[in-house]
């Protein structure tokens, strides 16, 4: 059986196909169908000889505190359980999270659950935002939504705000992101004085 498109706007004949001549012939290289982590991995394969890496949790969730802090951001902005590797590229600002596995966390006030995928990644390329932000999505009323962007806000004194794939944001008081040396919440003034 044969099916017949639209004639062309040269007025040419039409083309006739047939749907079992289509069968084996593959559109797309397989490369296309590359998981999204394995993209990434090798995508941060490549930066690593450009990259500042430390490896193994304590070390990691160290060295991230340190560089959100230098950065303008609160020390405890992401959840950090299970890191096994941390990398920065401080010529661009792209850094990556690898934890040992996806994981969903309740959080801000019990009303949103925020799941981190494997690999974290983020630029950072302004004091007191991040940008272009994968692997971490936030669910609230059923639905999930991809964060893209985090940025202390400075419109409303001591907030962060929280930016979506979609364009919907929320704030949040900085508090609720900040933690002491001795792993209590802290005076959200040390954070907004360094933007």
């Amino acid at each position: 059986m044969y099916s017949h498109r639209p004639p062309p706007p040269n007025n040419s004949p039409p083309l006739l196909i047939s749907p079992a001549a289509t069968t084996n012939i593959p559109i797309f290289p397989s490369s296309i169908f590359q998981s999204h982590h394995e993209n990434i991995r090798s995508f941060i394969q490549n930066l690593k000889a450009d990259a500042e890496v430390h490896y193994g949790h304590k070390t990691c969730t160290a060295k991230f505190k340190l560089f959100l802090l230098e950065k303008g951001l609160p020390n405890g902005l992401l959840i950090l359980q299970d890191i096994q590797e941390f990398g920065l590229v401080r010529e661009t600002g792209f850094v990556w999270i690898k934890h040992k596995e996806k994981k969903t966390y309740c959080k801000f006030d019990n009303n949103i659950e925020v799941c981190y995928d494997k690999i974290v990644t983020a630029y950072f390329d302004e004091q007191g935002k991040i940008k272009k932000l994968t692997g971490v999505k936030a669910k609230e009323f059923l639905i999930w939504l991809s964060l893209t962007e985090i940025y202390v806000d400075s419109s409303r004194f001591g907030s962060i705000r929280f930016k979506t794939l979609t364009g919907l944001s929320k704030s949040f008081p900085l508090s609720m992101f900040i933690i002491s040396s001795n792993g209590e919440e802290a005076d959200a003034d040390a954070v907004v004085k360094r933007n």
